[in-house]
């Protein structure tokens, strides 16, 4: 609901990503990520969501010992989007 009163504010579509990741829709919730980065693009919580989602997707899941690993795709997605 809250998209049909703002559904162009970054915070919103960083919102939705996460309603998707929580289904398992990794997708769909790369997709908002990405839209609330072009938003505003240097939200770090989008930022970050969108690094887990990546990790994810190629990883197929998240242990403890991963933690290092996912450091280093958030530095890859914060460059690749020009935070850093």
């Amino acid at each position: 609901r809250a998209l049909t009163f703002d559904r162009y504010h970054a915070s919103v579509v960083n919102r939705l990503g996460i309603a998707y990741h929580n289904l398992n829709k990794l997708r769909d919730a790369e997709q908002q990520y990405r839209e609330a980065l072009r938003l505003r693009p240097n939200y770090l919580d989008a930022m970050n969501n969108l690094a887990v989602v990546e990790y994810l997707r190629t990883h197929g899941g998240l242990a403890p010992a991963d933690i290092p690993v996912m450091a280093a795709t958030l530095e890859r997605v914060l460059r690749e989007t020009g935070a850093r």
